[in-house]
């Protein structure tokens, strides 16, 4: 089982992983007992050998689930096939991830969402990882207040407020993943252009994009 590590992003390329490889069923659950996730792995046989699993998947039929955590919330992922005969009341609950994205709150600002889709070329699916729409609009927010706190500056105050411009790019934290590269680009242009608005001319080049991501993880 995929827990808390207190790394918010080793835990979002875990569930990305295991998404790509099928895990393309989903449903999320308040767990504020981390002493019961031993007893909740085992209840969604979540804690058998990769060839049990195959077993499971190609001789019988049965979807596999897995079970991860999040602080206070539990989430059963499931692959395609039979319900599991002990596990059938588990069905009404599971969404589609390709349908419907699933959401995290990681804190009050930060809230992620995790979209699937098919690829042709490849057996395994693309996963992609955005900010919601609020999480953007409380980003865009912070940043305008920035802005108009160093609006209008003067030649000898142009220095310090680029400075405070910079220092707020707090966009730069996000790491990489599929879509949230292309928020941060998009919210980069967007600041430059508002800075210019108030008279604050500053490169693009100078407000950093952070590539990394977590490594690439092997299928288990």
């Amino acid at each position: 089982m995929e827990k808390e590590n207190g790394d918010i992003w080793t835990f979002v390329e875990l569930l990305r992983h295991r998404v790509s490889y099928g895990y393309i069923y989903y449903y999320v659950f308040p767990q504020k007992k981390p002493e019961k996730d031993a007893e909740i792995e085992r209840y969604y046989k979540s804690d058998i050998k990769k060839y049990q699993r195959t077993y499971r998947k190609h001789a019988r039929g049965l979807r596999n689930y897995f079970y991860m955590r999040w602080n206070d919330t539990g989430i059963v992922l499931a692959t395609e096939g039979q319900p599991d005969p002990e596990l059938t009341h588990i069905e009404q609950f599971l969404q589609d991830i390709r349908r419907k994205p699933l959401r995290l709150k990681v804190s009050d600002i930060t809230e992620l969402v995790i979209h699937a889709q098919e690829r042709k070329s490849r057996k395994t699916l693309k996963v992609n990882v955005y900010l919601s729409k609020h999480t953007i609009q409380i980003i865009k927010a912070n940043l305008l207040q920035v802005l108009k706190l160093n609006a209008n500056p003067s030649k000898k105050e142009q220095k310090q407020a680029k400075a405070n411009i910079k220092r707020a790019w707090l966009i730069n934290g996000y790491p990489s993943f599929n879509g949230l590269l292309e928020q941060k680009k998009a919210l980069r242009s967007w600041y430059v252009k508002e800075a210019r608005v108030r008279g604050i001319n500053i490169p693009i080049q100078e407000l950093k994009l952070s590539y990394f991501r977590k490594n690439r993880l092997k299928h288990k």
